[in-house]
């Protein structure tokens, strides 16, 4: 069986990763020589997503790319919270029927 939350959790941290990298990108967007990194996932036989940070071969950082990250590492971790509070409540129905 899946486990939703095992899941949900690999999406939050890969979530954070990505916000994290990001930040890391747009607080040296004026460092000269500076190469921005992203993160990549994969995913995992056991369910749920891998990531790695590699460094991108273009030369300096776009910060309108940053923001657009930055947004979609808010929305995956609000999605992927939905996800543990939906299973919590399906975990609680389930312990009331077997009451």
């Amino acid at each position: 069986m899946i486990d939703a939350s095992k899941i949900a959790l690999t999406g939050l941290n890969a979530a954070e990763r990505r916000l994290s990298v990001s930040a890391h990108n747009t607080a040296n967007a004026t460092t000269p020589n500076f190469t921005s990194q992203r993160v990549v996932q994969s995913s995992v036989v056991e369910g749920g997503v891998r990531t790695d940070v590699v460094n991108v071969e273009s030369e300096g950082v776009s910060l309108e790319e940053e923001a657009i990250e930055q947004n979609l590492s808010t929305y995956t971790y609000k999605a992927n919270l939905k996800v543990l509070k939906v299973q919590q409540e399906l975990d609680q129905a389930l312990l009331d029927i077997n009451a």
